[in-house]
């Protein structure tokens, strides 16, 4: 179910920067969160912007933007899935203080996957998370995990950490800061000057 209008009205609004870590490399980005509207710029290690993508959680649309040479192309939204057999998922009663919120452990463990991921989330009106989840495609084991959580609506992960079952850390991703301001619709525009590719 992707938000309706009365959940919008207590939505959070502002910008979300966040850090992945592996062992191979780390990329930063920044959400950008206005009513049905979300932004996700990404960043190479070298803090230069690689991509873009705007997305309308009520339309079910997705953009991805190329800004080096400004284009452009939707993409198709991901195809909703069901929760699989395969994942086991632990709401724990541990908590702490991560960034100044108040975050409790969720565990989502896949044998056949080998890994379990550890989300530290909060609450805070975030409402648009779980639905620019659902319409992402590719989204890897963090995202694909977090998905198979009931009762997520509103939550954030502060910090997330896969390892695999024997507790080797492959991948971490982190809230460095949320910034909550108004934003300019402008924000979650394609600029004019784009070019609209189809490939």
């Amino acid at each position: 179910m992707f938000l309706s209008l009365s959940v919008i009205a207590g939505s959070f609004e502002g910008k979300i920067n966040l850090v992945k870590k592996s062992f191979y490399d780390t990329n930063m980005y920044s959400y950008f969160v206005k009513d049905s509207m979300v932004r996700i710029d990404e960043y190479n290690k070298d803090n230069q912007l690689v991509s873009s993508y705007i997305i309308n959680l009520m339309d079910k649309k997705v953009f991805v933007l190329n800004t080096s040479q400004k284009v452009y192309k939707e993409i198709s939204p991901r195809k909703s899935s069901t929760q699989s057999s395969n994942y086991e998922v632990i709401k724990t009663e541990n908590s702490k203080m991560i960034n100044g919120y108040q975050c409790y452990q969720w565990r989502v463990r896949n044998r056949l996957k080998n890994s379990e991921i550890s989300y530290w989330v909060t609450r805070d009106g975030f409402y648009f998370f779980d639905d620019m989840l659902k319409l992402l495609n590719n989204i890897g084991n963090l995202s694909e995990f977090f998905l198979q959580i009931p009762d997520s609506q509103g939550y954030l992960p502060i910090l997330t950490v896969e390892r695999t079952l024997v507790r080797y850390e492959k991948l971490s991703l982190a809230v460095t800061g949320i910034e909550y301001t108004k934003l300019n619709r402008t924000l979650f525009e394609i600029p004019k000057d784009y070019k609209v590719i189809d490939y």
